[in-house]
C-alpha cells in the first residue's frame, strides 16, 4: 500500500517503523527474552526517541568511519510494549 508507505504518528513515527518495533518486543516476550542489545547509529537514535524506545546505553557513543555508532539494552516488556503503541 504506497498510501501507507507515509503514514506518520503525531510524532512523526513512521507506521511501518513502529509496527517492526512492535513486533521485534511481541516476538521477545513470546520467547522469553528480557532484553536485547543493540548497536545503532544517530539516525536511528532519534527514530527510537520518536517511538519512546529508551535503552540503557552500554558504553560511551563510537566513531566508526563517518558514523557514530550507540549501543544500548531495550527492555522487552509489557511497558515496553505500551510505550511503542503509544507512540
Amino acid at each position: 500500500d504506497h498510501d501507507a508507505i507515509g503514514d506518520r504518528s503525531a510524532n512523526k513515527l513512521n507506521r511501518f517503523t513502529a509496527e517492526l518495533l512492535i513486533g521485534i518486543v511481541e516476538v521477545g516476550m513470546m520467547a522469553g527474552i528480557t532484553d536485547v542489545v543493540s548497536v545503532y547509529d544517530l539516525y536511528f537514535a532519534r527514530i527510537l526517541k520518536r517511538a519512546n524506545c529508551q535503552a540503557e546505553p552500554i558504553g560511551t557513543p563510537t566513531r566508526i568511519g563517518r558514523v557514530t555508532a550507540f549501543a544500548g539494552l531495550f527492555e522487552i516488556s509489557e511497558r515496553m510494549l505500551s510505550n511503542l503503541r503509544a507512540a
